[in-house]
Parts: C-alpha cells; structure tokens; sequence
C-alpha cells in the first residue's frame, strides 16, 4: 500500500528531520509482531537495548489491529533501525523502518 493523506504531517516532519524525500506507507499488516532488533546496527546498539531493565534484544513489541506505519526510502547514515519487518508477515518487497533512531 502506497502513503496516504493521513500520513502527510508525518511525512513532512520526518522528511524535514532526515533531510531527503520519504514515503510514509502502511502496509496491511494488523497485529504485526517485531524483534527489538533484526538488524546488525541494532544488535550492536548495546547502549540503548541493553539498558537498566535488561536486554531487550532477544524479546519483542507489537501492536494491534491498527497496523503499522514504516518510512521507506530513506538512503542516510544518521538512523539506527532496529526492526524493519515484522516477524509474523513474509519479508516486504519494499522494507522500510519501523522501530529506529537518530
């Protein structure tokens, strides 16, 4: 599924923010389930994943019925993903972030 209007004020920031044009895209993915991380970046990123809770590496997050949003396109060095897929759902043809930082 391509961006909708929705999503423009997200758009927007976040292409402020990145710097370059994005899509914001909500595939059909209800009840997605994620790992922290699935990405080597991520798994190196003690700093954050391991912190005074535990490490939340090996664990995961999710939502509901809802769906969720990923930015695709986005070609920079300054973002970390941590996940860009979810577990349940085969591999997207176009993956995108959907857990990161800057």
């Amino acid at each position: 599924m391509e961006p909708n209007n929705v999503n423009a004020p997200t758009n927007k920031f976040l292409t402020g923010l990145l710097g370059q044009p994005l899509l914001i895209a909500k595939p059909s993915e209800n009840y997605g389930v994620y790992r922290f991380t699935d990405t080597q970046e991520g798994e190196n990123d003690v700093a954050i994943l391991d912190g005074v809770f535990g490490d939340v590496r090996p664990y995961y997050w999710g939502q509901d019925r809802v769906g969720t949003t990923y930015v695709r396109g986005y070609t920079g060095t300054d973002a970390i993903v941590y996940s860009n897929r979810a577990q349940n759902y085969k591999p997207q043809v176009k993956p995108g972030m959907a857990f990161f930082r800057l």
